[in-house]
């Protein structure tokens, strides 16, 4: 469906206190040179700074003076860029930063550098990893999150699930320094040593060490080994959801019957793509 784009633009204006009104002003125009774009905006939320302004007429030392427009978290679609701008076309989906610097004084040209140790900085692709996997369970708050493989990928993991609102996380690894990292740092509220049992037994001892109940939300596998697959499987309740992030053997035994009786949403993969 295309973008309906107005001839003006309305906004809402706060002129007194808590005395709102509407107003239609000229759309803005770019020249065709520049790197600017012009937004058309689909939603904004209501800031807390935005009550203040409209109850109080200030937030902290910034006291309105003058009429202001309400509302800068906003998202909307690209009606207009100049050809300048070589990151965004028309129809491009866009979330905004209502902040400008200057780009003039010493903060803005000295920037920040060095805040990252190197060894956090190597964490990065993996971490987008992480979030695209986490992403692709849809973990919500309260969900029971299952991690096979505590490697850099399944701690990452671990601490993604915990800051998406998961409130049980089970690490599963054969390496026991691996799961106490992953308790200690990544966030785990469980740990399992893997066995060398069938994967429905190793399931049923992980769902009972773990008090997980009828089975866990989601099953997340980040080790790529058949055993830890097919243990992810069976260890998910009725509508989980089990994401392969792990590689390993292109071809592997997969319990599908598994999959259908519990009708589970099963997603691959690929990096942070």
């Amino acid at each position: 469906m295309g973008s309906f784009v107005a001839s003006q633009d309305l906004s809402a204006i706060r002129g007194g206190l808590r005395t709102p009104r509407c107003a239609a002003s000229p759309l803005p125009t770019i020249s065709p040179e520049s790197s600017d774009v012009i937004i058309q905006i689909k939603q904004t939320g209501i800031c807390g700074s935005d009550v203040h302004y409209y109850n109080h007429g200030s937030i902290g030392k910034f006291v309105v003076k003058s009429p202001m427009v309400l509302g800068h978290e906003s998202s909307g679609i690209v009606v207009a860029a100049g050809s300048g701008c070589q990151t965004l076309t028309v129809g491009d989906a866009v979330a905004l930063e209502p902040g400008v610097p200057c780009r003039k004084c010493p903060p803005c040209k000295e920037g920040l550098y060095n805040h990252v140790s190197f060894e956090e900085g190597a964490l990065v692709e993996l971490l987008g990893v992480a979030i695209h996997i986490s992403r692709q369970a849809k973990i919500i708050p309260g969900n029971s999150v299952m991690v096979f493989g505590a490697g850099p990928i399944g701690l990452l993991c671990c601490a993604v699930a915990r800051t998406f609102g998961a409130t049980t996380i089970v690490a599963v690894d054969i390496l026991q320094s691996r799961l106490n990292l992953a308790q200690k740092t990544f966030g785990a509220t469980h740990t399992v040593v893997a066995g060398a049992a069938p994967s429905k037994e190793n399931a049923a001892r992980i769902i009972k060490e773990a008090n997980l109940g009828t089975g866990a939300d989601v099953a997340i596998d980040a080790s790529g080994a058949e055993p830890s697959i097919q243990t992810g499987i069976h260890v998910l309740r009725s509508g989980g959801t089990y994401v392969q992030g792990g590689n390993g053997k292109y071809d592997i035994n997969f319990p599908i019957g598994a999959i259908t009786e519990k009708e589970l949403t099963v997603k691959g993969n690929f990096r942070l793509t």
